[in-house]
């Protein structure tokens, strides 16, 4: 019972530690994700010369972002276009140091340490990264294109108005044609009086199919 406790108590203080940099991590990811254009990834990092390498290096190298809350950057670098090369040095570099740590080497190490540090930094983030880049990697394709960023086929519930998946929505079927919904709620609704919710207006969806509403 004490192990359990003593296992509990250490955990809980590893979880408050880490969770700042893992929400951090999780921020810059989606940031990344919103904001950064994958043409502007792909033309930065996503080359074999050395150059991406040390872009990336230099970032993870300057960020105060942890391991664990840098995988998420690292992967969000990589779905906009990013070499493994240059990710693999962001992995390593990123870790391994930071801002906040050069400043507390420095003041309890002297600048001479803190100097060694970020350039032995630099140096393992850059040879990753060549080795990366010489590895011969394709990504699944549930990683290169994930399910959430696919072109969904949409519909509109004719009930409420939302958007509705068309392969996972309810749907119901009323004089040769499908209709979606987005819960059973709006489903039976229409079913009781299909005819006051039916138009005989087109509507066509992400993909070009035309459904009536």
């Amino acid at each position: 019972m004490n192990i359990l406790i003593e296992f509990l108590v250490v955990f809980k203080g590893y979880l408050i530690e880490v969770l700042p940099f893992l929400i951090i991590g999780f921020v810059l990811s989606g940031l990344i994700h919103e904001f950064v254009p994958a043409r502007l990834v792909e033309k930065h990092l996503g080359g074999k010369g050395i150059k991406p390498i040390l872009y990336t290096t230099l970032a993870g190298t300057l960020l105060p972002v942890c391991c664990i809350g840098s995988l998420p950057i690292a992967l969000s670098l990589h779905q906009k276009g990013a070499r493994l090369g240059p990710v693999l040095a962001f992995l390593v570099a990123t870790p391994a140091t930071s801002i906040t740590a050069l400043l507390v080497c420095y003041g309890l190490l002297g600048l001479k340490f803190t100097v060694f540090i970020f350039f032995a930094v630099i140096l393992m983030g850059l040879i990753m990264g060549i080795v990366g880049n010489l590895i011969k990697f394709t990504p699944p394709k549930s990683l290169a294109n994930p399910a959430c960023c696919q072109e969904k086929e949409l519909a509109v519930d004719p009930i409420c108005g939302m958007s509705v998946d068309m392969n996972k929505g309810l749907k119901t079927g009323y004089q040769g044609e499908y209709y979606y919904f987005c819960s059973a709620h709006c489903r039976a609704v229409f079913e009781e009086n299909p005819e006051k919710f039916v138009d005989t207006k087109k509507y066509t969806n992400a993909k070009g199919i035309k459904e009536r509403l």
